[in-house]
This record gives structure tokens, C-alpha cells and sequence, in this order.
């Protein structure tokens, strides 16, 4: 009997998905067209204002940093005729608020939502493609891999929480897997690609790291050239006061947090649990379950002493193996690092980690590596958000359960690093030479 399996085959597989991957991107584009992005608009409004010579506008905020449209902004907001929407503080490097400027002379604010929203379907739809040439271990075939990753798109609240805030992190997360992909045969372009999403986030740039362990230079010095342009630009376009603006607001940000169902921080949660033991001040949280408040000094310095102890062996690991299985376990290692021990732990730094997370399969045994992966995916899924909703402290539950389980898999991650090396032989501190790949992944019959 014929096999009308459509998985059946790599080659089959590559079609459903790509198939699937389009319909996605078409129905997620029309179903969030003329939506409003809170986050985008930070980029909008900056650029208004620099266009306008309103320069001192730019860098407005709350009081409490995350609570909602500053004040200045407002009747700019109310102008537009948005209602009942967000207009969060700008965060970014003065340089996009130039490269802005002239796009809001040309382009109404919901234009450029609707453009923005297109580009990073389409980045989202891609970055499975990508991943997949990165973390998919030869016992895992091309079509579960993906399915997977298709799943991770529908039902991931990650990736719905980028869509809905139309977040820059997205475009930050396809140049880093572009890195990667590319850092073999273009290792020059793979640098200044980590360049640029450093340029629009600044926590990318510690992915300069996998750039180190892959030994090549020139994609080093794509990323210092790249970076030394965008300085230079910005300081001959922008001036000092807006730099000195910037580094102002980051200082602002630093100093505040956000308890929320978007922002589930192992820092928050440690402020949360001992508000409730009474050894720190209590949290009130409102009816938008979010609340906005200052940490203690003591919990950041735990925690930054903690990101060290992790660090150290973990800066080992990579520095024993460049091949290309270790630099996507350290991609995934230091995107979790980011994501628990950073000043904010948004949801949306998940997307890299997700779609690297069947990496761990390059030393781990599928049984643990399709553990962790369904762990990760129900755990980060609408269904767990349904579930949190209808619970006393959800915000503390979800909290815990978002920490524990990318504390475990960052340990999973560091284990199946020190396996790897084993696997492969490498028990020196250096590697001399180029990247090498020294267990390719078979290829299968019609891939």
C-alpha cells in the first residue's frame, strides 16, 4: 500500500512545513493588521520628536520607569486619536531615533506598525529555518524538528507576546541565528550582524562570545567595525546630550522592575516570596496583574554573583570546542544566562532559547532532550497562561515555574556542554586553527 505519510521523507517534510510556514505568516499578518504595537511606538515617537526638533521629548519617562506612556507623550498620543493604547518610554540607542526621523515624515504611525508587522512575521517564520540548521542533532529528523518549532509559533506565549508588542527582539533574535548559520562561510557578515543587534538591544553584543570560540577573526573584526560605524554616526549625528540622555534612562530602567505575567525575573521572584515572608517591602499588584516597584540591592548582587559561578565553567567549556554543535549549545547557555540573571527577563528573550533547545541532543539522550523540549513547550504555552490566571498568586506561581525550569535546562545545557567535549576528545583549554566540525551531522537519504 502506497505510504501517504507527508512526513515521510526530509524532502516531503521540507515542503509541509514550508507550506505551513507561509499559511502561518499570511493568517498572523491579517489577524494583527492595524493593531498597535506598545513597544514599537517608543520607536515611532522618538523618531517623531527628533524630526521635530523636539529632541528633549525623545527620552521622556514615568516616574516608575514601566508605568505606561510617559507623561510628556501623552497629548501626542491623544492627538493620533489612539485610544485605550500604550505608547512605552524609548530605550533605545539615540542613533534610531535618527534613523527614524525621516521614516514619520513619510509614513503614518499605523503604516509603519502594519510594514513592521510584515517583517517580522516574516523574521519569525524564518528563524525555524534557521534554528534548524543549528540545533538539530541527526537523530532528530528534519520533520519533527520543525514541528516543533511550528508548535512553538501557535502556541507560545513568547512568540505571541513579540507579535502583540511588535518587539525589536525579534529582529535581534533572526541576526543572531543569521550569525551563526553564516559564520563558516561569511564570517566577516556574521560579525557585523551580531553588531547590529547589539547596535538595537546592547545585550546582543555578548554573542560576540560564540564569534570568539568560533576562532575566526574576521568575524571579529566585522563586529568591531561594525560597531566603531554605528559610534561614530551616532556621535556625528547625534551629539553628546542625547547620549548622555540614553545612558540616563538605562540607569532609570536598572533601578525599577516590573512584577508581570511578561516579565517572570528569578529577581522579582525572589523580591515577591520574601514580601510575603515580610522581609521585604510588599507588593501591591493592581488589576492589570502587574506591578511596578524597586528591588533590593542585595537581591541583584546574589544574583550577579550567581550568573559569575555559572560563567566561569561555562567560559571553560566554550573555549575547549569551536565546533559548530558547542557554539549552538553556548548560543543557547548564554541566551538563557540573559534571560535569568539580567536586569528584565521579558518573555520574549525565550524565542532564541526555544528554538535552540533541541541542541541538547547533540550529547544528551533523545529520551532527555524531548523531555526538556516538551517541559519548555507546555510550560511557556497559552495553556499554562490559562492555568495561571485562575490561581491565587499567579504571578509568584508562574514566576517560580518560568525559573525553575530555565534554571534546570541552563543546567541541562551545562551538562550536555561537558558531555559533548568528552564525546569529542577535547580536554585542552585551546583549540588552534580554524572552526571545525568534528562530528557533522549525517546527512539522510533525500535531504
Amino acid at each position: 500500500m502506497r505510504n501517504f505519510n507527508l512526513l515521510a521523507t526530509d524532502r516531503n517534510s521540507r515542503v509541509v512545513i514550508w507550506l505551513l510556514l507561509f499559511l502561518w505568516a499570511t493568517v498572523t499578518y491579517f489577524l494583527n493588521h492595524n493593531t498597535w504595537g506598545d513597544d514599537l511606538a517608543a520607536l515611532w515617537f522618538a523618531g517623531h520628536f527628533w524630526a521635530n526638533g523636539q529632541h528633549t521629548l525623545i527620552y521622556a519617562a514615568p516616574e516608575l520607569f514601566f508605568n505606561g506612556t510617559p507623561a510628556q507623550w501623552q497629548p501626542f498620543v491623544d492627538a493620533m486619536g489612539i485610544r485605550g493604547e500604550e505608547a512605552f518610554p524609548f530605550i533605545y540607542p539615540p542613533i534610531w531615533a535618527a534613523v527614524m526621523g525621516p521614516i514619520t515624515q513619510i509614513m503614518s504611525a499605523q503604516t509603519f506598525n502594519n510594514i513592521t508587522l510584515a517583517l517580522l512575521v516574516a523574521m519569525l517564520a524564518a528563524c525555524p529555518v534557521l534554528a534548524e540548521k543549528l540545533a538539530r542533532p541527526k537523530w532528530m529528523s528534519y520533520g519533527h524538528f520543525m514541528l516543533y518549532a511550528f508548535g512553538l509559533l501557535l502556541f507560545a506565549v513568547p512568540v505571541h507576546a513579540a507579535i502583540w508588542l511588535k518587539q525589536p527582539t525579534v529582529l535581534t533574535t533572526f541576526l543572531i541565528l543569521l550569525a551563526l548559520v553564516i559564520v563558516q562561510r561569511a564570517p566577516f557578515w556574521a560579525g557585523v550582524a551580531i553588531a547590529i543587534a547589539g547596535a538595537i538591544k546592547l545585550t546582543p553584543i555578548v554573542f560576540v562570545l560564540v564569534m570568539l570560540q568560533a576562532r575566526h577573526r574576521r568575524a571579529l573584526y566585522g563586529a568591531l567595525m561594525a560597531v566603531a560605524i554605528c559610534v561614530a554616526a551616532s556621535a556625528v549625528i547625534v551629539g553628546p546630550e542625547l547620549h548622555a540622555a540614553f545612558l540616563a534612562q538605562t540607569h532609570l530602567a536598572s533601578e525599577s522592575s516590573v512584577m508581570a505575567f511578561m516579565n517572570p525575573s528569578p529577581r522579582v521572584l525572589v523580591h515577591a516570596i520574601m514580601a510575603l515572608m515580610g522581609s521585604a517591602p510588599e507588593l501591591a499588584i493592581t488589576d492589570k496583574n502587574v506591578v511596578i516597584f524597586q528591588p533590593l540591592p542585595m537581591i541583584s548582587t546574589v544574583l550577579a554573583a550567581c550568573a559569575l559561578l555559572i560563567a566561569l565553567p561555562a567560559l571553560r567549556l566554550m573555549w575547549q570546542n569551536s565546533g559548530s554543535q558547542a557554539r549552538s549549545l553556548s548560543t543557547l547557555g548564554i541566551a538563557i544566562v540573559v534571560f535569568l540573571f539580567g536586569p528584565l527577563s521579558w518573555l520574549h528573550y525565550l524565542i532564541l532559547p526555544m528554538l535552540l533547545l533541541p541542541a541538547l541532543g547533540y550529547a544528551l539522550s533523545p529520551k532527555a532532550t524531548w523531555s526538556a523540549m516538551w517541559l519548555v513547550f507546555l510550560t511557556n504555552s497559552n495553556i499554562a497562561l490559562f492555568l495561571y490566571a485562575h490561581l491565587q498568586h499567579r504571578l509568584i506561581v508562574s514566576n517560580l515555574v518560568s525559573t525553575v525550569t530555565w534554571a534546570a535546562v541552563m543546567l541541562c545545557c551545562l551538562w550536555a556542554f561537558a558531555k559533548l567535549n568528552r564525546m569529542q576528545g577535547f580536554a585542552g583549554l585551546s583549540l588552534p586553527g580554524p572552526a571545525k566540525n568534528t562530528l557533522p551531522r549525517q546527512v539522510a537519504p533525500g535531504e
